[in-house]
């Protein structure tokens, strides 16, 4: 109780509430949802998330069955705060909400780097997905993936 975290039997999941943030780490999936810019970096294990986000979820989930150190193909989500537009809650803290918004959705941008720290991370490669989930750009990873600000999934694989 004293450092405010609750961990699973298995230890592959951990709520620390006084940071504000959920863990989970196995050998076939790894993320993080919360209050992420507050604990940047986070390491988990499979990856290293550096980022400025107030609030964010990155998940890296094996495609193959394989785990993560090894997998040949890997989905990375990540995701950020999103309201209606048009929503407001002036003030700060507890507030009410003076205006709900209506449709579209706005997702604030993307922001950060996540790092892989298996021995082969300089060989992985990566796509850039869509919302329909169609590749749109390439990128090389020798030292990581710089999150792009408009994009939720990228498909993460090896040769």
């Amino acid at each position: 109780r004293g450092a405010r975290r609750v961990r699973s039997t298995t230890s592959e999941l951990t709520w620390d509430y006084g940071l504000g943030l959920v863990r989970l780490e196995t050998s076939r999936a790894a993320g993080v949802a919360g209050f992420v810019g507050r604990a940047s970096p986070v390491e988990l294990g499979a990856l290293v998330l550096e980022t400025r986000l107030d609030y964010g979820v990155v998940f890296l989930v094996s495609l193959d069955g394989e785990p993560l150190a090894s997998s040949k193909r890997m989905l990375l989500q990540v995701m950020t705060e999103v309201a209606n537009h048009g929503f407001r809650a002036p003030g700060t803290g507890l507030r009410a909400i003076a205006d709900v918004g209506k449709p579209p959705l706005v997702v604030k941008e993307v922001e950060g780097a996540v790092r892989f720290t298996r021995p082969d991370a300089g060989a992985l490669r990566a796509l850039a997905l869509d919302a329909n989930g169609r590749a749109t750009r390439r990128a090389e990873l020798p030292h990581g993936l710089t999150l792009l600000p408009d994009v939720l999934h990228y498909i993460v694989y090896r040769d």
